[in-house]
């Protein structure tokens, strides 16, 4: 008798939290393959009187091969195709959880999220929903957070979707990078975006023209 062939089970996916541990102190990281995965929040200050205040913070990802930091492009790079929402998502949720450790309460949360993992509707809004069910547990209000979209290409149409969907929840909009790849007017006009980063680079360069005093102005 000829036994049946056995099916081939289907790859189970992976769970982000299944990917996110807790040192002894209480900080959380993420595993990914070889690396590990840190928060670090850079702050941004703004003028209040005389001096300047601490007002958000950024949150940016610290790669590590076994102890040693390596550069985000490179680990970024070394992310599959397949792989590179899941680990978008472990980022976003590591920032998340770790955003209390900080110390100092009441700062805005800047994220950032990538148009390029992303040009399915339903997917993007999964992901939306999925972050917004758990503001809670980390003791985050939708009106404490900043998304910002950086200056990569995308559907155009899906991202401004996105961001009806975020702005729903009431977490405020930023363009990352404006200048530099698709951050363009454009986008600024079919995002209507809070807030405008400007990349540094660019804006130093393009304030040796006489027009850009008229180009900033209606910006503005």
């Amino acid at each position: 008798m000829i036994g049946r062939p056995d099916r081939q089970r289907p790859e189970r996916r992976r769970s982000v939290a299944e990917a996110i541990f807790e040192d002894e102190i209480g900080l959380q990281f993420g595993v990914y393959g070889e690396f590990r995965l840190w928060s670090a929040y850079q702050p941004i200050f703004a003028p209040r009187g005389r001096s300047l205040q601490p007002v958000a913070v950024e949150a940016l990802i610290e790669p590590r091969r076994v102890a040693t930091p390596v550069a985000p492009q490179v680990f970024f790079d070394s992310v599959v195709a397949k792989d590179r929402l899941f680990v978008e998502t472990m980022c976003r949720m590591l920032h998340l959880g770790n955003y209390r450790n900080i110390g100092v309460d009441g700062l805005t949360l800047f994220f950032n999220y990538n148009p390029m993992i992303n040009d399915h509707f339903g997917r993007a809004l999964a992901e939306i929903r999925l972050m917004a069910r758990h503001l809670g547990d980390f003791g985050l209000e939708p009106a404490m957070l900043v998304c910002e979209i950086t200056e990569q290409a995308t559907d155009e149409h899906v991202l401004a979707g996105l961001v009806r969907e975020m702005r729903r929840d009431g977490v405020r909009i930023a363009i990352d990078d404006f200048g530099t790849g698709h951050s363009t007017e454009a986008r600024i006009s079919l995002l209507s975006p809070d807030i405008v980063k400007i990349d540094g680079g660019w804006f130093a360069e393009f304030c040796r023209h006489a027009a850009a005093e008229r180009f900033f102005r209606p910006l503005v």
